[in-house]
């Protein structure tokens, strides 16, 4: 506050560096001069609260962002560049020197407390395994295919065909079956909740085997894509459409009833 200056007769409207951005909130008060500290005519209050002349006061406008003055131009250091309007240079360290890597830039930035691990370039697995990637993108397209399409228009199937191709890019340990099919039913599922049931599963993709489950001359568990879990009392009601392998509608012991339709999801 060095550079204040006193007044007899110091006003506060229109003084201020927020001021030249819009409407001073101070200019609607009707009040008398008073004798304080202030800036001169040619200089404003900025937020450090000291007096700085026009150009170099901050910009405040609500949407956008306005350019400083040429006072500044080629002066700045940090993320955003050094405004010379030269798009090649922008990328200096905290030391001054020039690197091509923007997370070599970034990480010469940081804060020193508290400390932060340097960020690293991710190599997913589909920048790893290009062959990995070409299997995920032809495999997922069943969620743009025709197999779903009355589920398309209630569903965007676009985030789910990325999360797809992502998931199905895991090559390791036959993860990449697992990560396709838990994708493809996450969309089933969701389409589900639009009342669109898709049977999608087939014998040769993603497959459901219900024989596991009933024993040697039984036929009461069977596959269901959108099927409601039925329970033999009135406590704990299901009510979602669930895909998984239930049982039918048949007089089955409770203890198995009420156990094992909880637990044998698909």
């Amino acid at each position: 506050m060095g550079n204040l200056r006193f007044a007899y007769a110091a006003l506060a409207c229109n003084h201020t560096c927020r001021s030249l951005s819009g409407p001073d909130p101070t200019c609607e008060v009707v009040d008398d001069p008073v004798e304080g500290c202030g800036c001169t005519s040619d200089s404003h209050l900025s937020n450090q609260q000291t007096c700085s002349p026009r150009s170099l006061c901050s910009c405040h406008h609500p949407g956008g962002v306005t350019p400083p003055g040429p006072v500044v131009i080629g002066g700045l250091l940090g993320l955003c560049g050094n405004f010379d309007g030269k798009v090649t240079n922008d990328l200096l360290t905290s030391i001054s020197s020039e690197v091509f890597s923007v997370l070599d830039f970034g990480n010469s930035w940081k804060t020193a407390a508290p400390p932060c691990s340097d960020v690293t370039h991710e190599i997913f697995p589909c920048e790893r395994h290009s062959y990995c990637a070409a299997w995920a993108q032809r495999r997922c397209m069943i969620l743009r295919s025709d197999t779903f399409i009355d589920c398309h228009l209630k569903v965007d199937p676009e985030a789910y065909y990325q999360a797809c191709v992502l998931e199905s890019c895991s090559c390791e340990f036959e993860g990449k079956f697992l990560g396709f099919c838990t994708a493809v039913s996450a969309y089933a599922e969701a389409c589900s909740a639009k009342d669109v049931c898709i049977n999608w599963r087939t014998p040769d993709l993603c497959p459901v085997y219900c024989d596991y489950y009933n024993d040697v001359g039984q036929c009461t568990w069977h596959y269901n894509p959108c099927g409601q879990v039925k329970t033999c009392g009135t406590k704990n009601r299901f009510t979602g459409k669930l895909e998984g392998i239930l049982p039918l509608s048949v007089p089955v012991p409770w203890f198995y009833c009420c156990t094992a339709v909880i637990y044998l999801y698909c």
